[in-house]
């Protein structure tokens, strides 16, 4: 917060108590007030004033000396001197600062008037004063007297030792500020009306006003019209302590700021002290504090998850509404409570009551825990506790999430229940399954394992899926490989090789899986060994059947009731003198003579 010097408040003593001091071979001392405003009753311009003015940065005066970064204690002494030969101790200095050498102020030239204290003729101290980034213009500039004022007064309750008979500063001139001993910041002397009859040189701050131009205004004439009513009220009492009471003023830019005023009545009954302070930053911060915390309710409220806060003792403060439908208690049943509390089964008070204390110990661990209902229904949780702490660090409130997992218990069981199905439908499956990733087995069920004429699984574990193929077949990696998640394979019949050596034809089918979080191909094995050799002697069969149809010198069809031929031997084409392709598509009833057709 920035204080102007004419304010002549307590805050601005005590930051003037914080002016840095630097000596320099004992010949001078340099008090820097830093992130001070000038005083605000101007009445000389500056060429009027004496002032002299660098129109380029400060660090651009070769002449001087001054580096243009940082200062030390040469170039400051240089600087100095240069203060004291050319100016008497009633010339104040103007030089353009860079503003990189103030920390926290960005990075501009800032204005400084310099102010030498001189004892018996000799310059013993120089008061830096640093006004604001706004520019200097007539109006803002400070006549020689409130500077001499501030001057003394700042120096005499930051450096006592300073003070002196010999100080060629008129003590009388700080007399006035004995008006200001109990004002938080600007001061003002009204009538019940109103009107301003004497006021300190800090109105400036609050209306752009400098005194002179402030006295005889009404004050009504810079209270935003909507607090009008409010401060008229309070200014037409005679209260017997001070009436606080925040209102809104304009500036004579027309900027709106938060003001604080403190009225106290007059030894004249028609008269009103009042004492205004700029809270406007504060007011804004307050907002946002406001605006945070609702927000934060408004979150805590609208979270899907329960919500219960408790002190640093254990006592239940306050609980969110998922909390309230998740338990099915009321507010008043919990607010106030102390352990154990009504949501706490009996069977599991002592579990629950020793994470509770860890958690008021500052061991902040998820829990996961039994909670119940108001209708006694338990329901799993689990629990996150935190804490909030002042300033200090010091825990003020402990709060904990809960989560109602019923569902999420339930989905797991199902989960584990159609695993466990999945698990028994996959173990006493008849047909052989291979779970194999990059080429290595890594699991086989009891029929893969009865298929190649092992012992058990571990018969299999980590061999390549490729040492089980017959030679010529040993590509199917490579067949298999290109295959996407999505993408399954057509069943294809294989040659597979047993431990004992013996050969088996197999159908297979392959398709990925993930396997214990990476992904494999699951194949599945049927045998056909037996089935093949059974197609073998059928097709054998067919074949001797065939020929026998083909020698025999008699005509043989077979054909159905439609007359639809199914087959024709050599023998019988030759009789009709016709061609398979023709008595397959006309049938047998075109060969019957037409007049024996009805006995057919």
């Amino acid at each position: 917060m920035e204080y102007t010097l004419a304010n002549k408040t307590l805050e601005a003593y005590k930051i003037a108590h914080q002016c840095e001091k630097r000596f320099f071979q004992g010949e001078a001392e340099v008090l820097e007030c830093l992130q001070q405003l000038l005083s605000t009753a101007i009445e000389v311009t500056e060429s009027t004033a004496g002032f002299w003015h660098f129109h380029t940065p400060l660090h651009e005066q070769k002449w001087l000396g001054l580096p243009e970064k940082n200062w030390d204690e040469r170039t400051l002494r240089e600087w100095q001197e240069v203060i004291q030969s050319a100016y008497s101790e009633t010339s104040p200095t103007l030089l353009h600062h860079p503003a990189g050498l103030i920390p926290g102020l960005p990075h501009e030239d800032i204005p400084m008037v310099h102010w030498p204290i001189v004892i018996d003729d000799n310059t013993q101290a120089v008061l830096v004063l640093l006004r604001d980034k706004a520019p200097y213009l007539p109006e803002a500039l400070t006549s020689l007297e409130p500077i001499t004022r501030a001057s003394w007064q700042i120096l005499r309750e930051a450096s006592p030792q300073i003070h002196s008979k010999n100080l060629l500063v008129n003590e009388d001139l700080v007399t006035w500020s004995s008006y200001l001993e109990h004002t938080d910041d600007a001061y003002f002397v009204v009538n019940d009306q109103g009107v301003i009859l004497d006021c300190s040189q800090a109105s400036k701050g609050l209306f752009g006003l400098m005194k002179t131009q402030a006295i005889q205004k009404n004050l009504f004439k810079f209270i935003y019209k909507g607090d009008q009513e409010k401060f008229r009220t309070h200014l037409k009492e005679s209260p017997t302590q001070p009436i606080v009471v925040v209102c809104r003023v304009m500036t004579r830019e027309g900027a709106t700021k938060v003001v604080e005023w403190k009225i106290s009545n007059h030894t004249d009954g028609s008269l009103r002290y009042l004492m205004a302070r700029d809270i406007t930053r504060e007011h804004h911060n307050q907002q946002v504090l406001e605006k945070s915390r609702s927000y934060a309710e408004q979150l805590i409220e609208g979270l899907p998850d329960g919500v219960a806060l408790y002190n640093p003792g254990g006592v239940h403060l306050d609980v969110n509404p998922a909390f309230l439908e998740m338990t099915g208690f009321a507010p008043d049943e919990l607010k106030g409570q102390t352990p154990p509390f009504p949501y706490w089964p009996k069977e599991e008070i002592e579990n629950i009551q020793a994470a509770f204390e860890k958690t008021l110990a500052g061991n902040f661990v998820e829990v996961e825990l039994v909670f119940k209902r108001k209708n006694e229904e338990r329901f799993p949780v689990v629990v996150r506790p935190a804490h909030i702490t002042d300033t200090q660090g010091q825990p003020i409130t402990v709060y904990v999430t809960v989560k109602d997992i019923t569902q999420q218990k339930l989905v797991l069981e199902q989960v584990k229940e159609n695993e466990y199905r999945f698990r028994q439908l996959v173990m006493n499956s008849p047909l052989a399954i291979i779970i194999h990733s990059e080429g290595v087995i890594r699991f086989c069920n009891p029929a893969a394992v009865h298929l190649l004429e092992g012992i058990h699984f571990g018969n299999f574990l980590g061999k390549s899926i490729v040492s089980f193929l017959h030679e010529p077949e040993r590509d199917i990696e490579d067949r298999l490989s290109p295959l996407t998640p999505s993408e399954k394979t057509d069943t294809t019949e294989e040659k597979i090789v047993s431990l004992k050596g013996n050969e088996l034809e197999v159908e297979v089918t392959s398709h990925h899986v993930t396997f214990e979080g990476k992904p494999a191909y699951q194949a599945i094995f049927r045998d056909i060994t037996e089935r093949k050799k059974a197609l073998d002697a059928l097709r054998a069969s067919e074949e001797q059947h065939r020929f026998l149809v083909e020698s025999v010198p008699h005509v043989i069809w077979t054909a159905d009731v439609p007359g639809q031929v199914g087959m024709c031997n050599t023998s019988g084409l030759k009789f009709l003198g016709t061609t398979i392709q023709n008595i397959l598509s006309q049938g047998w009833l075109p060969f019957v003579h037409p007049e024996d057709r009805n006995k057919v």
